[in-house]
């Protein structure tokens, strides 16, 4: 270890005449597992290569010089604090916090209070910043002085291509083919255990396991009892022949979950002073380790995220022409992503921060840049690789393996090419989808319009019963979602704090950030 270059890896270490190789996950090499022995190899040789694809992070230290680097969605986050002589790394911000100030910066704290994250390369501490996904860090100790550099390898930006509609679903389908034969390869016969819900992208794993008759797979869901999406899973699971589980949430158990050291011991591994932790599979995984209902080598596929890189995020309003401008993408960001807390309440210094660093984003890139795909860039920078793929850390923290195919990069670089108006409402996720269903298990998901004036007219026909019905039934919702929410996970909380914080408040992670930052920071 250089005395300019101080680091503390949890994960995997390799060492070589002064040289390190510090890394989490694996990489792929075309169908082949990569060896990071001979990437090891490589860069003791001078020869620095990122790998294309596949759930990893690496630094190499090699004297005064050091180069880290993340995969394409920060599936394993790499921290940093640099002064005038040197660098302190680690895969986990708060070690890096025993070496710094513990100073908290106020617009990263008001960003992460309306998302649950903080924005671009920040940390919630001032003195400690975070690789972006798809990013690398150069630096060298030269003359006294530490100089680095960060570069993006990869951003998520659309190109869109002509394209056949004839075409795709055959390609479509041999592409999943593939990147399922790797996770099988990966697998090597262990449980592949997937949280399967009614949404399409657990489907989608399932069904290509069960095409390549992969045999070794238990299926679970979670939620109040009778739920909605927890009968469809037990359905699909059924048809398909696989184990299946189903945990029961209730108010009172998550009440007592919360009062665990199991609990604070999760918020305190999983925020890394830039996420939320994900709580919404952390009981469940919970109780399949402690009643030892799934092996210890398992491995959890999570759908994370399909129905994000096949355009189910992009607002259809930017199809017309006349919403290309700054002032609708922000309000669409803001509207989006920072909504934890009720917006048009928060102070203006509070606004002011988030406004900041949306505008900040939009200024960094092309001003050519089609508005939806600017949309989908910052999604995919912020929302996905800090809170929904972050939601792994609930893995990682049982000890458990997991794995994202739908994060393959060949599968993220096919939705780069569609045009957005295949890309609104899923459109053509479906169709591809439904093209190639044998075993029919997405007959009975409709396909969405992605017509505005469709949406309209709906919306026109309304009476004036409907609509006051529409009111009460939402006036109700409003009250009584915190005994009969399908999670059950308000029971965290007394009905009286939520009755006087609701008017505020979005959802359970409005509640949860709160809770976070006051015993946090």
């Amino acid at each position: 270890m250089s005395n300019n270059i101080i680091w503390h890896w949890a994960g995997s270490i390799l060492k070589k005449d002064g040289k390190v190789l510090l890394y989490n996950g694996f990489f792929w090499e075309g169908n082949a597992i990569g060896n990071f022995n001979n990437l090891f190899k490589e860069f003791l040789h001078s020869k620095i290569r990122i790998p294309q694809n596949g759930q990893f992070s690496f630094v190499f230290i090699n004297k005064d010089k050091v180069f880290a680097c993340t995969d394409i969605v920060r599936s394993y986050p790499v921290f940093y604090s640099v002064n005038k002589t040197g660098i302190f790394l680690s895969d986990n911000a708060r070690i890096l916090e025993k070496y710094v100030d513990k100073s908290y910066g106020q617009n990263a704290i008001n960003e992460f209070r309306y998302s649950g994250f903080t924005s671009g390369n920040k940390t919630l501490n001032v003195n400690i910043k975070q690789l972006l996904p798809g990013c690398i860090l150069e630096g060298v100790y030269n003359q006294g002085i530490f100089e680095y550099s960060t570069t993006s390898y990869f951003k998520y930006i659309t190109y869109p291509e002509s394209v056949s509609i004839t075409h795709l679903p055959n390609k479509h389908n041999r592409l999943l083919k593939q990147i399922f034969k790797r996770l099988i390869s990966y697998a090597n016969g262990k449980t592949l255990l997937i949280p399967l819900s009614g949404g399409i992208d657990s489907r989608l794993i399932v069904s290509e396991l069960k095409k390549l008759n992969y045999k070794n797979v238990i299926c679970y869901s979670y939620g109040k009892k009778g739920n909605l999406e927890s009968i469809k899973s037990q359905e699909i699971a059924k048809k398909l022949g696989y184990i299946w589980h189903f945990i029961e949430y209730s108010n009172k158990k998550w009440r007592n979950f919360k009062k665990s050291n199991v609990f604070k011991q999760y918020f305190q591994f999983a925020d890394n002073l830039s996420s939320l932790p994900h709580i919404q599979d952390l009981l469940a995984v919970y109780e399949l380790k402690k009643n030892k209902i799934i092996p210890d080598d398992s491995i959890i596929i999570p759908g994370h995220t399909g129905d994000f890189i096949s355009g189910g995020h992009v607002p259809q309003e930017f199809i017309n022409p006349k919403n290309q401008n700054i002032e609708f993408l922000s309000k669409k960001i803001i509207g989006k992503h920072f909504r934890l807390l009720n917006f048009k309440n928060s102070s203006t210094k509070e606004q002011l921060a988030v406004k900041t660093c949306v505008t900040e984003f939009i200024q960094y890139h092309p001003e050519k840049m089609d508005h939806a795909f600017l949309m989908e860039l910052f999604d995919w920078q912020e929302r996905q690789s800090k809170f929904i793929v972050n939601s792994v850390r609930a893995y990682d923290f049982f000890k458990y393996s997991w794995y994202l195919p739908l994060w393959d990069r060949e599968l993220v670089d096919f939705w780069l090419k569609i045009p957005l108006t295949l890309k609104v409402k899923k459109t053509l996720y479906l169709i591809l989808l439904k093209k190639h269903d044998e075993i029919k298990l997405f007959e009975d998901i409709p396909y969405a319009s992605s017509s505005l004036s469709e949406s309209v007219k709906k919306t026109n026909i309304l009476d004036l019963k409907q609509l006051v019905k529409s009111k009460i039934n939402s006036l109700k919702k409003k009250y009584i979602v915190y005994f009969n929410d399908k999670m059950g996970w308000y029971g965290i909380y007394d009905y009286l704090t939520f009755l006087r914080k609701r008017n505020n408040y979005q959802n359970i992670n409005s509640f949860l950030v709160e809770t976070y930052l006051k015993k946090n920071l």
